[in-house]
């Protein structure tokens, strides 16, 4: 599958001073649009960008950025959804922002309408417009769902998704619709389970793969002891306080 490029354009803003205590917007000093396959992509052609137009901050600006440093990229929660920047050694804010789809309004409208059905009563949906119509209206939804945010599945999309992934030709349309593999979509859809070794106590997050009717339920062993693993469940599990410990998905159970 050729992965989908997702337009982006990157800012260079002036920070305004705070002490100036001006409601004006800041000012864009230049912009740059472009597409790239991933978040991480764009940022890296933005930031490819901003090197030749500065050419003499080139040198300042430390190869690897760590998280936490004051270059490294965040996330702007205050003014505008899907907005990263990270500060510049030319004391500017380098700013990526999907550039979305180029639906109308009126399709806009009519896809969220049919959606907000569809969240009520799938069934009844069905029955109003037929299946065939709300497909070619579903692709269109979840194919400007991932646009607005240059490729990424938030919860919402992951929500809406597995609405519909029972229904016939749902999961074809979903894998060309969210630029995912067969088996991608299915992890994407997954079920997460907590489960612990009886053994050793160690704790692990599972993935049980969404299939049509459910989900793919399989046997899952201890990496250390070999040992079929035991789902976590209340009350003996009740009050746990779970926590995440790296890209293995383990987790640390207060019991």
């Amino acid at each position: 599958m050729v992965k989908r490029k997702y337009r982006f354009v990157a800012m260079l803003i002036e920070i305004a001073e705070k002490d100036k205590g001006t409601a004006e917007k800041p000012r864009i000093v230049d912009e740059y649009t472009f597409s790239a396959v991933s978040i991480q992509g764009a940022k890296r052609a933005a930031s490819e960008w901003y090197n030749r137009l500065y050419p003499d901050f080139f040198d300042r600006l430390p190869d690897n950025v760590q998280p936490g440093s004051p270059w490294a990229w965040r996330f702007v929660e205050d003014f505008e959804q899907n907005r990263h920047f990270r500060l510049t050694p030319s004391g500017l804010a380098l700013v990526l922002v999907p550039a979305g789809s180029q639906e109308t309004d009126d399709d806009v409208e009519r896809m969220t309408s049919l959606m907000a059905e569809i969240r009520r009563d799938p069934q009844a949906a069905r029955r109003k417009y037929g299946a065939s119509e709300l497909m070619g209206w579903l692709e269109r939804y979840f194919r400007r769902a991932v646009d607005e945010v240059g490729g990424e599945i938030t919860d919402r999309v992951r929500r809406d998704a597995d609405l519909v992934y029972d229904w016939p030709g749902a999961p074809a349309m979903l894998s060309r619709a969210l630029d995912r593999k067969p088996g991608e979509l299915r992890k994407l859809l997954g079920r997460p389970r907590d489960m612990h070794c009886p053994k050793c106590g160690r704790t692990t997050i599972v993935i049980d793969e969404r299939r049509k009717g459910g989900f793919a339920t399989e046997t899952y062993y201890c990496v250390l002891c070999g040992v079929d693993l035991v789902e976590c469940r209340p009350p003996d599990y009740r009050h746990c306080d779970w926590r995440g410990s790296g890209d293995e998905g383990r987790a640390e159970c207060c019991h």
